[in-house]
């Protein structure tokens, strides 16, 4: 049905569903985080969690001005380990660089993947201004990350430079 022939009820009532849709997926989400993955490592194809992650914040960021350039493979990277994990560990990242956008210029989001000597590199950069960057706060991002990352055979940085974006890199053991 076309919003514009709806009246103003109907259209209330169509952004009322569209937003407990969203809620019930977010809660959806954090109930499977909250549930103990107590299960073996299996195959996770790392570029569709991360376009899964991508289309699910997408609508807010649109609303918050942010730009997302999505450059991960098409074709499946495959790593070893614990798909709620890892998407948790992920949507981390994704959310603590949206955050670190709030007062930027220029809001973006770039996402990609690669492989290097059978190793999947994630890079997440945000084009946040240096001064709205804090610490202690991204300390806090990599010290859950790292632990989670480490279990998987991987590692995690968090690269700064100056005139460069900052990013995120998660390095894991391709499978």
């Amino acid at each position: 049905v076309e919003r514009a022939r709806l009246g103003p009820a109907e259209r209330d009532v169509a952004a009322i569903a569209t937003e407990a849709q969203k809620a019930a997926a977010m809660v959806a989400r954090l109930v499977s985080f909250a549930a103990a993955e107590q299960v073996e490592a299996r195959p996770v194809a790392i570029s569709t969690l991360l376009r899964n992650l991508i289309e699910f914040r997408e609508s807010d960021w649109k609303a918050s001005g942010i730009r997302v350039r999505d450059l991960t493979t098409r074709e499946p990277i495959y790593v070893q380990g614990s798909p709620g994990q890892l998407e948790q560990i992920f949507l981390h990242l994704l959310v603590h660089a949206e955050q670190s956008l709030a007062s930027a210029q220029q809001k973006v989001i770039t996402v990609r993947t690669s492989v290097l000597a059978k190793r999947l590199v994630v890079e997440i950069s945000f084009s946040a201004p240096p001064e709205v960057r804090k610490a202690e706060e991204t300390a806090a991002v990599l010290g859950v990350t790292r632990s989670v990352i480490a279990g998987h055979g991987g590692e995690v940085r968090l690269i700064e430079k100056t005139g460069a974006d900052p990013r995120f890199e998660v390095e894991l053991p391709a499978s």
